[in-house]
């Protein structure tokens, strides 16, 4: 800290009259003057990560074939998602998946695995809420699964990014199931479940 002292110099004039004639002494005295204290307080802010904590559903409905169309669905843990990198750089969490696949099974006619197209999945992230602080949550929109990575929730792309935490609280997962889909196969283990794995990847 670094405090300045400001000198003032007071002109002090002190007379004797002697006769007609003024005797005088110039006398300077230095007086401080109030003390101005200036300081700077300084700190730095460094950077986070990017990072995502999001899931698949532990299992979805089960179906029984019938004359048309069958829908299985499934309701994912709440996703998390946070950007502490204090860059305002965009950011996408996307998803690929294979097809749903059941393994072969023992009789004749399960020799062979059973696949559903991963086409047939849809996830629907749901609302983005916003934690406090964080910039405006982004939107998002039901996304047709496929092989090739797709865009479930991004931040903007125009320089604001969307810094901060987030959440979805429901994501759900719906698959249509054709109306000539072949049963899950069965082995001597019990019935094989149609699978699929699905990799999440934000950046």
């Amino acid at each position: 800290m670094r405090i300045r002292t400001t000198m003032v110099r007071t002109l002090i004039v002190t007379g004797l009259l002697v006769g007609t004639s003024l005797v005088g002494a110039t006398v300077y005295r230095g007086e401080p003057a109030s003390a101005d204290s200036t300081d700077t307080v300084q700190f730095t802010v460094m950077s986070g990560g990017l990072q995502s904590t999001v899931s698949a559903p532990r299992g979805m409905s089960r179906v029984v074939l019938g004359s048309g169309e069958q829908r299985s669905t499934g309701t994912a843990a709440p996703w998390t998602i946070s950007d502490a990198r204090g860059s305002g750089a965009s950011w996408t969490l996307s998803a690929s998946a294979s097809d749903f696949t059941s393994a072969p099974g023992t009789s004749a006619d399960e020799l062979v695995p059973r696949t559903i197209a991963v086409t047939n999945l849809v996830i629907t992230p749901g609302t983005v809420v916003a934690a406090g602080g964080a910039d405006t949550a982004p939107d998002t929109a039901a996304v047709t699964m496929s092989t090739l990575a797709q865009a479930l929730v991004s931040a903007p792309v125009s320089g604001t990014g969307a810094k901060g935490s987030f959440v979805l609280a429901a994501p759900l997962f719906s698959l249509d199931i054709p109306a000539n889909a072949f049963r899950s196969n069965v082995g001597v283990d019990g019935v094989h479940p149609y699978t699929s794995t699905i990799v999440f990847t934000i950046a």
